[in-house]
């Protein structure tokens, strides 16, 4: 579904990006993993066509995507979310969806398009609440919109970028519970998290990045004992 074949990107004289390459296969839950600063983010923006690469290629479906702009990629089948939350200003929850389906692949308009986002803000646990100015949901329903807003335009392809992140113990089990049933439909996801036990429930195999590097990857488990994984990011043996 993806491969990334020695990917660096630099940005003046900080390298954040290292040589970097993996392949993510069809259907599956791909872990993006590694601490703070280790270049995770970075890839996804060069996923996604935010950013562009300084070397190196990206293949999505076996077509180079790397060079084009967001759009584009978006267009062959690629949607994510962001690591902050981009609520897009004066609209309704409703009305945020609906410019995932309007601006799509297969476009939808009016009251199709509409009727179509409610029920993708049922899908994600915000059924009724559509109309409701957006400044006024918590920041965790902020990211349901998010995530609706992405799942909306049927991509093959969806990056994750901590959408778990900052959700209390019932919040995340539901996440997990609602990430495993997308991936259930077939939708492949790239998921860039912190949260071990999400890591270890979601995603079948895992890259991990130090420093712009790729340190380990391999089948999730496997990578997460690791002792050099352990060091650059769990921290200390006991906490895994």
């Amino acid at each position: 579904m993806l491969e990334v074949v020695n990917v660096s990107k630099r940005f003046g004289g900080l390298v954040a990006v290292d040589d970097v390459s993996f392949q993510v296969n069809k259907h599956e839950v791909f872990g993006l993993i590694g601490p703070n600063g280790s270049g995770k983010t970075t890839m996804m923006n060069l996923i996604s066509g935010a950013h562009k690469t300084t070397s190196g290629d990206i293949y999505f479906q076996e077509r180079l995507i790397s060079g084009m702009p967001p759009r584009g990629i978006f267009l062959r089948g690629v949607a994510r979310t962001f690591q902050l939350v981009k609520p897009l200003s004066g609209l309704t929850p409703a009305e945020s969806v609906m410019a995932g389906v309007v601006f799509s692949r297969n476009p939808l308009w009016g009251r199709e398009a509409e009727k179509a986002a409610q029920r993708m803000l049922t899908r994600v646990g915000l059924a009724g609440r559509g109309h409701e100015p957006l400044s006024s949901l918590t920041y965790i329903d902020q990211k349901r919109v998010e995530l609706a807003r992405a799942l909306i335009s049927d991509p093959q392809l969806l990056l994750l970028d901590e959408w778990l992140a900052g959700l209390n113990a019932t919040e995340l089990l539901e996440g997990i519970d609602l990430i495993k049933s997308i991936s259930a439909e077939g939708t492949t996801i790239v998921l860039v998290e912190h949260l071990m036990d999400a890591i270890r429930s979601l995603c079948q195999t895992c890259v991990v990045m130090n420093v712009g590097k790729v340190i380990a990857s391999g089948e999730t488990d496997s990578v997460l004992s690791i002792p050099e994984v352990i060091d650059a990011y769990l921290g200390d043996a006991s906490d895994v």
